[in-house]
């Protein structure tokens, strides 16, 4: 979902990024994840890497909680995490309003 450029907007850093080198990346960050489901579908991702939020939400399920839902819980695994995000990131910025969450606006 990383490259799909329908999210790649949203990243503070955007890179296109070789299949291995996810699979690499997610290999040694896998305790740091979590990733969301419906009927069987990937929709969704959340992980913390020194206590900085990622996460991103398929385009074809945002605006249906699920982004909220990982933020909501991600500080039971996390207590200290914040996010950080892009002053153009409506979305995210809506998210982390709604669950409560910490961040830090970001300049685009």
């Amino acid at each position: 979902m990383r490259n799909l450029e329908e999210v790649q907007s949203g990243f503070i850093t955007s890179a296109e990024i070789s299949r291995q080198e996810q699979e690499e990346y997610m290999r040694e960050h896998e305790d740091k994840f979590f990733v969301a489901t419906y009927n069987n579908s990937f929709v969704g991702y959340i992980g913390v890497i020194e206590d900085d939020i990622r996460f991103c939400v398929h385009p074809s399920c945002q605006g249906k909680g699920v982004g909220t839902f990982l933020l909501m819980n991600i500080l039971k695994y996390f207590p200290n995490a914040e996010g950080r995000v892009k002053k153009s990131n409506f979305a995210s910025i809506k998210c982390f309003n709604n669950s409560g969450v910490p961040y830090t606006l970001i300049d685009d």
